[in-house]
């Protein structure tokens, strides 16, 4: 709108003193153009992550057919944040997708209009905020809301690259990133099975185990939930193939069966119902017999019929 520019096509009020922003309008057009460049980048990542066996295999799917043109639908928490090990673990993989976009940024915001970016702000936030939006499907709307705040107000300058952090600073990034790395290397091997469950009949809950982690694991016991549900007894696990147990299970297996509740507790005027988040598995991975605590997808609500 009547700027002048120089020689090398720098806009005027680029030339001017003291630090500058772009608009709020010229920085969301920004974000959705690195989204587009990030998406080969973030396919390439996700791949070589699924590959080595360091995420399951459905983290590059989970809403691969969505229509939207973000480039992160493949950005998806790599397993469900159970716990404080799951949580850690998912980090490292998100900080790779933030790495992307912002790379993807800083060419597009360069091409542009000759702003550069700051990286840190853009990947922290993206690790941050996205996994929540990406991986449950809502919220959408509010991490590109935080996103474009963030490269708004942090993410781009005019100025130089300033000073590199101190000696402190760099010590304390590798140290964290050492930890997150570990974090992400070991869950996966150490927590073979994945598990969704929706109910198929009265008292019935239909699940299925997945076989995630690239060794393989033995199933050797499994319980529904986390510890006995009350004085009626424990819910009744049984094995399509009973087969299963104790034997070594190959990375892609699938092991199908039934949560039943004990038929005791819906007589006698008695009437229960509960939500089933977890399965309990003992497995033996890599030498070592440990118990997992495996999270469903969707909780699952298993009752009693009701007389009609």
């Amino acid at each position: 709108m009547g700027q002048t520019t120089g020689a090398i096509g720098v806009p005027a009020f680029a030339r001017s003193s003291g630090p500058q922003r772009p608009g709020w309008w010229w920085t969301l057009g920004t974000l959705f153009l690195a989204g587009l460049c990030s998406i080969p980048l973030v396919a390439l990542e996700v791949g070589a992550l699924v590959a080595l066996g360091i995420v399951p295999a459905q983290f590059a799917t989970v809403d691969a057919a969505s229509s939207s043109a973000d480039g992160l639908s493949a950005s998806a928490w790599p397993w469900l944040r159970d716990g404080l090990w799951a949580t850690a673990a998912g980090i490292w993989p998100q900080l790779l997708h933030g790495a992307a976009f912002a790379l993807a940024f800083a060419f597009v915001a360069r091409r542009r209009g000759g702003w550069r970016a700051r990286p840190w702000p853009l990947i922290v936030a993206f690790a941050v905020v996205a996994p929540g939006p990406l991986a449950g499907g809502e919220g959408g709307g509010a991490f590109w809301l935080i996103l474009w705040v963030v490269a708004r107000q942090w993410g781009l300058t005019r100025e130089p690259a300033g000073r590199r952090w101190s000696t402190a600073w760099r010590a304390a990034a590798a140290v964290a990133g050492a930890v997150l790395a570990v974090a992400t290397l070991t869950y996966q091997p150490l927590h073979p099975f994945s598990a969704e469950g929706s109910p198929s009949a009265a008292r019935t809950i239909s699940f299925r185990l997945s076989v995630e982690g690239k060794a393989g694991a033995r199933l050797l016991a499994l319980r529904a939930g986390e510890e006995p549900l009350g004085r009626f007894g424990s819910l009744v696990v049984r094995l399509d193939d009973p087969a299963v147990r104790g034997r070594r299970l190959a990375a892609g297996t699938d092991v199908a069966g039934q949560i039943v509740m004990p038929r005791r507790w819906c007589t006698g005027g008695n009437y229960a119902e509960l939500s089933l988040e977890s399965i309990t598995a003992r497995v033996a991975v890599l030498g070592v017999e440990r118990t997992q605590r495996i999270p469903l997808r969707e909780p699952a609500r298993i009752g009693c019929a009701r007389a009609r």
